[in-house]
């Protein structure tokens, strides 16, 4: 039995030309078709390859176009928490002048730290050591921002205090006379009198 046999044709479109056939063995005609066959999956795999290398620029695009959104709330945060920061320094300032005005002792610069302190637990000096800069920034402004509300609320309770002071001193000052009742020679000083019978 004779083996069968494979023809590949190449035809020209033009009518003037002939068409070229060429004999190809039965495992030349496989191995030809094996490479088609690989071909035809490599093909596949770069364009697996091109859309997966698309996609991760276009993930990389938006993570960086959110690393930058980030960094400016950072900023923004940062400036912020110096703001605030000068705000309550100048609250503190106008609080001394109240107290020293009215006679309050001073209050120490330890309570108005308000809690901040204390050695770092494990866990913060592992975050500190694999941490990034951005996100050490970030823990800094978070911790700075949790000092403020601890500084706010210690500052309102303070005025508070200075308020209630004030309000009770304001009270004895007006019923005390602000001007001598009459001109005339003191003769004893204010106060209580001893029953004369």
């Amino acid at each position: 039995m004779k083996k069968p046999q494979w023809f590949i044709s190449l035809v020209n479109s033009s009518p003037s030309s002939r068409s070229h056939s060429l004999c190809v063995g039965h495992k030349i005609g496989i191995v030809i078709l094996v490479c088609a066959l690989l071909g035809f999956m490599g093909l596949i795999r770069c364009v697996y390859l091109g859309c997966s290398y698309g996609y991760a620029k276009l993930g990389m695009f938006f993570n960086q176009k959110e690393n930058s959104r980030l960094k400016l709330k950072l900023q923004f945060l940062q400036r912020f928490s110096k703001e605030e920061n000068s705000s309550i320094a100048d609250l503190v300032g106008f609080e001394d002048k109240m107290r020293l005005k009215f006679g309050l002792e001073k209050i120490s610069e330890d309570v108005r730290k308000a809690g901040v302190g204390g050695a770092p637990n494990n866990d913060e000096i592992a975050a500190t050591l694999l941490s990034d800069p951005g996100t050490l920034q970030a823990d800094s402004i978070k911790e700075n921002i949790g000092t403020l509300l601890r500084q706010a609320r210690l500052q309102d309770s303070t005025f508070n205090q200075v308020a209630s002071y004030a309000q009770r001193q304001s009270e004895i000052w007006s019923q005390r006379p602000s001007i001598m009742p009459i001109w005339g020679r003191i003769t004893s000083p204010f106060g209580y009198r001893v029953h004369p019978f």
